[in-house]
C-alpha cells in the first residue's frame, strides 16, 4: 500500500528525520534547495509526484521510504554525492 502525502507534509517529514543529525537545519535546506530545484525544473517522476485538486502530493511505497529518502541523502552529502542521490527522484 502506497503513502500520498502532501507535498509540504512530505517535506517536513524530511525535516524531521534530518534534524536528528548534528547539522540538521543545514543539511534540510540543502536538501530543500535541491528538491525544490527538481520540481522547478519538472524533473521528479510521476510515479512519485501526483497533482489532485491543485495540491500536489508525493507518493511513496510507505512510510519507511520517506525515512530512508532522508538517510540517503545524508549518505551522500557525506560522500559529495548528490547529484546521484537527486538522480534518483527522476
Amino acid at each position: 500500500m502506497s503513502v500520498k502525502t502532501e507535498l509540504n507534509e512530505f517535506k517536513k517529514l524530511i525535516k524531521e528525520e534530518l534534524m536528528a543529525y548534528e547539522d540538521g537545519e543545514k543539511l534540510f535546506s540543502d536538501w530543500e534547495k535541491g528538491f525544490n530545484l527538481l520540481l522547478k525544473e519538472k524533473r521528479i517522476s510521476n510515479k512519485n509526484l501526483k497533482e489532485s485538486k491543485g495540491v500536489q502530493y508525493f507518493e511513496v511505497n510507505d512510510e519507511m521510504e520517506i525515512f530512508s529518502i532522508a538517510d540517503d541523502f545524508v549518505i551522500a552529502y557525506d560522500d559529495n554525492d548528490l547529484k546521484s542521490y537527486y538522480k534518483t527522484f527522476e
